[in-house]
């Protein structure tokens, strides 16, 4: 067995071993299949960047065939260049031989291209003004339709403000509607708590009534018994003791019918006391749990008729006091009588004592139950009290927490409002730098133009003075000009063309006068015209 369980063991071990091995045999599998991936992801990623590098490269070479047919291009045009120059060149020598002719109509071209010049300039700067102009112009009216996007946009926040609103205001007057209900319905448990607060109040006053009428009846009834007592006297012995005999007879017959009266008086009162506490306490359990939900607007109801018990107790202890002082004239009027008569009563006073002492016990426990009933509910009151101030807390809490949820949605729509704007601001910008740039590189190559212009310009002017000084040095003449009678055939020319100039103003200004009388001759015949419409209207309304 031992050797079975070292086997066992062994084996257990081996295979503990092995699982070992095929676990660290699987990670590696997992490891390896890992690298196996990545090493696929790499080959594929390099596959990738091989296409791109052979699209790049067939895009390069489309580039280079493109450049190579530009600069074939640009070697056509510089031999048509040449050419002309070649064709320029014998136009040249072909004019060398009306060059003597030509020199006055050559400063004459020369002084117009330069006026000419002066001109264009001009008018340059004018299409530059006029440019900047419209540039304004298309970006006041940008900044108009951004201006009317935002109106329209404040429109659409008001229209969905004011849905927002009488979605709101729908929502107060059902709210309202709803407390109305409630206000009513409260209302109408209230009038029904004030029928039943009324209806313990004549019930109260009723049994107020019966114990002053039952008062009354013991105090005559005593009032007859002392006008007895009077009317006996001490000679007839035999008579009182017939009288004795017949009034214990007749306390007999009054305990078997209706009792003694101090039997009465005691049983009566703890009977009147009893059955108002039991109806007291049965009234007071059935309605305590409906009173509790109008507990605070009931307190004083409460109180007063507590006053008022407090009221009929303090009556009712009163009778018992006056009922007491009844039973000391009577213990007075006793010592008068027999000893028989004496003892008789005395043993029927402590009975009687006794059992106003068990009635008083169960007066006092029937008080301290109403006393706990009181406390209890007190402590439910109380306990309401708590839970409606709890009830107010979390009421406020919870306005706070609206309050502020509001205003931070209020913040965040400020901010997403700004955010937009800002937006909308850097997309200008950003539109403004490209129409910046683009105007910036359309301006560089327009000065390179006309640097290249102005090049050629220079060029030709320097070889046409070549000319000049050759064809003057051949006649014989100076080569160099005289820059006086230049300086003074360019003002010449200048005082012409500003006479022209201003010819051409007067002119339009003729022109304009002109317009402008035709144009108030144009108003008075409309006005003329209209006059008798109107005329014939006001006949046709008359």
């Amino acid at each position: 067995m031992e050797d079975a369980l070292e086997a066992k063991y062994s084996v257990e071990k081996e295979l503990t071993e092995r699982q070992k091995i095929t676990e660290s045999l699987k990670m590696e599998l997992l490891e390896m299949s890992n690298a196996l991936d990545q090493m696929n992801n790499s080959n594929e990623s390099l596959r990738s960047n091989m296409h791109e590098l052979a699209s790049e490269k067939d895009l390069l070479h489309i580039e280079m065939l493109k450049l190579k047919e530009k600069l074939e291009r640009e070697q056509a045009r510089a031999d048509e260049i040449e050419a002309i120059a070649n064709e320029a060149q014998e136009i040249a020598e072909l004019r060398k031989n009306y060059a003597d002719d030509k020199e006055a109509e050559v400063k004459l071209l020369e002084r117009s291209v330069e006026e000419l010049e002066r001109t264009v300039d001009v008018l340059e700067n004018k299409v530059d003004i006029v440019k900047g102009e419209a540039e304004r112009q298309r970006l006041h009216g940008e900044e108009l339709e951004l201006e009317l996007h935002a109106v329209k946009h404040q429109m659409q926040n008001v229209e969905n403000a004011n849905a927002d609103m009488k979605r709101y205001l729908d929502e107060k007057e059902k709210s309202l509607q709803e407390a109305l209900q409630n206000i009513q319905i409260l209302e109408k448990d209230i009038a029904e708590k004030d029928a039943e607060i009324a209806q313990f109040k004549a019930h109260i006053s009723e049994l107020n009534l019966h114990a002053e009428a039952q008062a009354c009846e013991y105090k005559q009834k005593f009032k007859a018994l002392e006008s007895m007592a009077e009317q006996v006297r001490p000679e007839g012995h035999s008579t009182h003791a017939t009288s004795s005999s017949n009034k214990s007879e007749k306390h007999a017959t009054k305990s078997r019918g209706s009792g003694s009266p101090f039997k009465c008086i005691g049983l009566g009162l703890a009977q009147q006391i009893k059955s108002e506490k039991d109806e007291e306490l049965t009234t007071s359990r059935v309605r305590i749990e409906e009173l509790e939900s109008l507990a605070l607007s009931r307190q004083k109801e409460i109180f007063t008729l507590n006053s008022k018990l407090a009221a009929a107790e303090s009556m009712t202890h009163d009778v018992i006091r006056d009922l007491l002082g009844v039973k000391l004239d009577m213990t007075t009027y006793v010592s008068l009588l027999d000893n028989q008569q004496v003892q008789k009563i005395t043993e029927k006073a402590r009975f009687h004592s006794v059992e106003s002492e068990e009635k008083e016990q169960e007066v006092v426990k029937l008080k301290k139950q109403l006393n706990e009933f009181i406390q209890e509910r007190q402590g439910w009151l109380e306990e309401i009290d708590r839970k409606q101030a709890e009830l107010i807390a979390v009421q406020i809490a919870l306005e706070k927490l609206r309050q502020r949820d509001q205003f931070l949605k209020t913040e965040n729509e400020m901010l997403k409002v700004e955010n937009v704007n800002h937006k909308k601001k850097v997309m200008e910008l950003e539109g403004e730098v490209n129409k910046l740039s683009g105007r910036k590189s359309q301006t560089k190559v327009q000065n390179e133009e006309l640097s290249t212009k102005l090049r050629r310009t220079e060029v030709i002017l320097s070889r046409v003075k070549e000319e000049l000084a050759r064809f003057r040095a051949s006649c014989g003449r100076n080569p160099y000009v005289d820059f006086d009678e230049e300086q003074r055939l360019s003002a010449k020319l200048e005082v012409s063309v500003v006479l022209c100039v201003c010819v051409c103003v007067r002119e339009r200004r003729e022109r304009e006068r002109e317009e402008k009388r035709e144009r108030e001759r144009e108003r008075c015949k409309s006005t003329h015209s209209l006059m008798p419409d109107n005329g014939s209207e006001s006949a046709t309304g008359n």
